[in-house]
């Protein structure tokens, strides 16, 4: 086995298969920050291995890094503007159908198979999932996530599976 914070394969630039089923990996998903930098990245597969962390908070770290360190996207609205407008870390941009997307999954935009199914994984779904243009497999079954299912799942255009069986969610929504 081994850890997945000692993984970086940000080298590999093209990569577009990640591939990990069963295979003993084991760490906090939470050190997986070089996961944001695979631009290629269409199938991310680590189902059945020994992962722990949340990816809510993979995902707040990997937006602070985008942010300069700034903690309430939302109270700073006009700072995100002033950012995406004056640098190369841009946060905000529009969408074909001139929606304001969450850059946030920089890395993850092309994220066709998201599935880690089979781990410890825990706390609530983050909702930037649902701003992946290209998601259509989201498998996050038995593990300990929590809370309701992010509205931009529940309305994403291009989702044909959500699997969240075996989890502490609040299904209710969904029936």
């Amino acid at each position: 086995t081994c850890e997945i914070g000692s993984f970086n394969l940000s080298p590999l630039k093209k990569l577009q298969t990640f591939h990990l089923v069963g295979t003993g990996i084991s760490g906090n998903i939470e050190t997986s920050l070089w996961l944001f930098e695979m631009k290629q990245l269409r199938f991310i597969d680590l189902s059945k291995n020994k992962l722990t962390g949340s990816l809510d908070v993979l995902f707040q770290q990997h937006r602070q890094l985008l942010l300069g360190g700034k903690e309430n996207q939302e109270d700073n609205n006009e700072e995100l503007k002033k950012i995406s407008l004056s640098n190369d870390k841009e946060v905000l941009f529009l969408d074909e159908n001139e929606r304001m997307m969450d850059k946030t999954c920089i890395g993850l935009c092309r994220l066709v198979i998201f599935d880690i199914a089979e781990n410890k994984i825990q706390g609530p779904i983050p909702s930037v999932l649902g701003h992946s243009p290209h998601l259509q497999h989201l498998v996050l079954n038995h593990n300990s996530f929590t809370g309701t299912l992010p509205l931009s799942l529940l309305e994403h255009d291009t989702l044909k599976r959500i699997d969240i069986r075996q989890n502490a969610m609040d299904k209710s929504e969904l029936e």
